[in-house]
């Protein structure tokens, strides 16, 4: 929904692109495709995390690795094992970003938000906010557990992060969508919360006192990957949309773009994007 993502797409070639942005969850975006006739919905941009059952239910069509600039990607991106099946590739992240800690930097120094202990600190009581999803707020918990891959967690290991969820809930104050943490936050009434660039960098563009950190124990990453139906009657026009999404310029959009901030997925950008962005990507990716 950016303005001018589409422009030269639809300009240089002549295809019109219905947007629809899905008001809830990413299981919205992938039923509405699922029950929708053919042709409704031809490419969808859901968190990698759905994209293997997607495969599973066959409502994505598999994608040919050669048609895309792969070898352009950082091959953390390239590989993104949700993505593939087989060794087959049926989506392809086209930005990403990173969940750690966003913080109201004139009320906490960075070393004091460098471990999640910040947010059990009986100081915060109530100044807590959380994004309401449960993949990165379990995520990083998790890794604040000293899980290393925090997902694939035994019996023992699952029921340590449900007693630090519920050691956490004192502490928060708001569990709400992105508009509502990000007008709650901006608005004073939270300090603290587990999220990221997202969160943290429109604030901060609008002058407000916000940053944000990967805590010592690390963080979990949000991404978008672009897929294509399994039943559109449009597959070359769908393929020629994801492959300009996937495009230097496109990439150039999304890191202007004003409402997530995202990394891009390996295209190298102008190094006017990445002076705005006041990124050192090689510092930043390491």
């Amino acid at each position: 929904e950016e303005p001018g993502m589409l422009t030269e797409f639809e300009e240089s070639t002549g295809i019109k692109v219905n947007l629809k942005i899905h008001d809830g969850s990413d299981e919205e975006m992938i039923a509405l495709m699922q029950t929708s006739s053919p042709g409704t919905f031809d490419v969808i941009t859901p968190t990698s995390a759905y994209i293997p059952q997607a495969i599973e239910d066959g409502i994505i069509a598999e994608l040919n690795p050669t048609d895309f600039p792969l070898d352009d990607y950082f091959n953390i991106n390239a590989e993104w094992p949700p993505v593939w099946k087989s060794g087959k590739l049926y989506a392809v992240v086209n930005r990403f970003g990173y969940y750690g800690i966003t913080y109201n930097y004139k009320k906490f120094s960075e070393s004091a938000v460098s471990s999640y202990d910040v947010l059990f600190d009986p100081a915060v009581k109530g100044r807590v906010a959380l994004f309401d999803w449960f993949l990165p707020n379990m995520g990083c918990l998790s890794k604040y557990n000293g899980n290393e891959n925090p997902y694939d967690l035994n019996a023992s290991e699952f029921s340590a992060l449900g007693d630090t969820l519920m050691k956490l809930r004192p502490q928060v104050g708001l569990v709400g969508n992105t508009s509502q943490v990000i007008q709650a936050m901006a608005g004073g009434s939270y300090d603290l919360a587990i999220a990221g660039e997202w969160v943290q960098a429109g604030m901060y563009d609008d002058g407000l006192p916000f940053k944000a950190v990967v805590p010592a124990q690390g963080g979990v990453t949000w991404d978008q990957a672009v897929c294509v139906s399994a039943k559109t009657p449009n597959k070359a026009n769908a393929i020629a949309l994801v492959d300009y999404l996937l495009s230097p310029s496109a990439q150039e959009h999304f890191t202007n773009n004003t409402f997530e901030f995202p990394m891009i997925a390996g295209v190298s950008p102008s190094p006017l994007v990445v002076n705005n962005l006041g990124l050192d990507f090689k510092q930043d990716l390491k």
